[in-house]
């Protein structure tokens, strides 16, 4: 088993924290490599000495896992290159929530090696793969959490017509539309109203931000349906999120999102289950109250 470490390189405060991890796994003689431009980072921020032996290169060991050091969207960015070379992803807690990471730093030690010994188990997350098609042509992307259809002009709304399977839904008068995995559905569709969905049952939630129609709710449904979009805004222009990463579009684009080929499989940890990060990390059931 061998990690290929990625991290996040823009916050220069936690750098030596960082090192510190990936000096434990050397100081431990458990197999890793790392990416060079966050070995470049931590070489700059924190002394880490570079071994260009250990720097990450195009060739995936069969039995690499991916281990991201960061918040939740250097897990994302860190999941895609792990899809890309068919193998897991691992994250280490070095943001605020951290809501898809398993691991704090606390921690880290003991749960690298449980991951080292086999004590963790694989889960398959569906992704949403997004085609806009365009007179500009089609442009493709994936996303594990989610992806969010918004408003440009800050001072109008938008007009989203959805169809589902090819069957009209709805035509939604609001600020924005958010389609989120059941991965997705703790992120921002959780904080928009929409609901805690189980990541194993393969669904996906449409969300509303700010609807101008108080019947329009949130929607779960099969992960395996096709929902399409036109926008109508009062400047032509919308902005389409996937992931937290933006992109402009125009009117005359068409989107289509479904479910993508491939799924994002993340290494979980068996003592690790996903009640308790729901009451540690989103405070499920914490009540004031009565706790102390």
């Amino acid at each position: 088993m061998q990690f290929l470490i990625t991290g996040n390189t823009s916050d220069p405060d936690k750098a030596t924290r960082m090192a510190s991890l990936v000096m434990s796994l050397q100081r431990r003689g458990i197999a890793h490599s790392i990416e060079p431009d966050f070995a470049g980072f931590l070489h700059d921020k924190a002394g880490l000495p570079i071994d260009p032996a250990l720097l990450t290169t195009d060739d995936t060991p069969a039995d690499a896992i991916a281990m991201s050091i960061g918040g939740d969207g250097t897990f994302l960015r860190t999941a895609r290159m792990a899809t890309a070379r068919h193998i897991p992803v691992i994250g280490v807690n070095m943001g605020r929530m951290g809501f898809l990471t398993d691991i704090e730093p606390a921690t880290f030690e003991q749960a690298t090696a449980d991951i080292a010994a086999g004590g963790y188990h694989i889960e398959e997350r569906a992704q949403l793969e997004l085609s806009v098609d365009g007179p500009d042509g089609p442009r493709r992307a994936t996303a594990l959490n989610d992806i969010a259809v918004m408003k440009m002009d800050i001072s109008a709304m938008v007009t989203i017509e959805v169809m589902v399977n090819g069957q009209f839904l709805s035509n939604y008068q609001c600020d924005g539309l958010i389609l989120a995995t059941s991965t997705g559905s703790t992120a921002y569709s959780l904080s928009v109203g929409g609901p805690i969905i189980m990541p194993q049952s393969m669904s996906m939630v449409l969300t509303p931000v700010a609807p101008h129609n108080l019947s329009l709710r949130p929607i779960v449904m099969p992960g395996g349906w096709t929902v399409q979009m036109a926008v109508k805004s009062r400047n032509r222009q919308f902005l389409v999120s996937v992931d937290g990463e933006s992109m402009a579009c125009d009117e005359s684009d068409r989107l289509t999102i479904a479910k993508a080929k491939e799924a994002v499989r993340i290494v979980k940890l068996d003592s690790h289950p996903l009640f308790e990060n729901l009451r540690s990390k989103l405070m499920l059931g914490i009540d004031g109250r009565t706790c102390r």
